[in-house]
This record gives C-alpha cells, structure tokens and sequence, in this order.
C-alpha cells in the first residue's frame, strides 16, 4: 500500500534504500518556519522493491510517495489519494472522463503513468471549488444552471476539459 505524505511549503527528500528498516524520510518547512518529518519504512521496502519516489503538487497540495513504474496516473489519485472526483471510463485514453489538468494541459490520466507527473502541478475537479462544499466555480454552476449534468458520470472530464479550453 502506498501511504502519500503531504503538507504545504518546501520540501527535502532524503532517500535511504537497503536491507531492513530502511526508511524515506520528507521534511517539510511550512510558512510559519515548522518543520514537519514523515519517516515511511513502507515506502522504503517498496522503493527497494523498482517503485520511484515522486513529488506531486495536486489542487495546491504537495503530495510525495514512492510509486510502481506502471501505474497509471489516475490510480494513484483514485486509489491512493483518495481524489474520486476524476473518473475512470475506457482506460484508454478515449473518452475524456479522467481528464486533469496537468502543468496547465488537459490529459488523460488514464494512459499518463504516474512517474511522468513526477512534480507535476495538477488540477482536478476537487481543487475548482473556491470554497469546497460551499460554492461552486463558476464554470461548474454553469453547468448546473444550464442542466448539462446528464448522469454526471463524465462530468468532471468535460469541466475539466473547458477549463483548459477556456
């Protein structure tokens, strides 16, 4: 399993990868001057096991982790980042439904490998919001003002991709 530190500010990361009880260790220095260290013996065994350490900055969030080589994008943010709102449709790269926006282009995260977004900025339907559960974006009150919801299934990949497109 792949338990992704995150925090905001600035970031070190300091890799050790061997026998046991190796560890990565993240140290984050936030606004205020704090430090924060999150030491993962987890995450070494699985970088001693081909996985890659990335860095992610997802809807404003730093996010850091070690990774399999072929997982998907859209995995990682589904599955282990626990960012649902980006759907996964043909696992192809044909529909759009996983779309994000990724370093200020829309992709789909369904074909990008998560390693390729390594300290990546990216954006997802989460992260419109100004603010989340309390208002919508303009873009997405569009939407619901002119009844473009349909199942809402794909939804998030069409606001997505117009937000790009816009």
């Amino acid at each position: 399993s792949l338990a992704l530190a995150n925090a905001c500010g600035g970031a070190t990361v300091t890799q050790t990868v061997g026998g046991a009880g190796s560890t990565v260790t993240v140290t984050k220095t936030g606004a205020a001057g704090a430090t924060v260290t999150v030491t993962q013996a987890a995450e070494a065994a699985a970088l001693a096991n081909g996985a890659v350490l990335v860095h992610y900055i997802i809807n404003g969030v730093d996010y850091y982790g070690a990774v399999q080589p072929y997982w998907t994008l859209l995995y990682v943010m589904r599955e282990k980042l626990g960012l649902i709102g980006t759907k996964k449709g043909c696992d192809t790269g044909d529909c759009g439904v996983c779309g994000a926006i990724v370093n200020g282009r829309i992709v789909n995260t369904c074909i990008m490998l998560a390693v390729e977004a390594d300290g990546a900025n990216i954006e997802t339907v989460e992260g419109l919001a100004p603010k989340i559960g309390k208002e919508l974006d303009k873009l997405q009150q569009s939407w619901v003002d002119n009844d473009a919801l349909q199942c809402g299934f794909c939804t998030a990949g069409m606001i997505m991709t117009a937000k790009a497109l816009l």
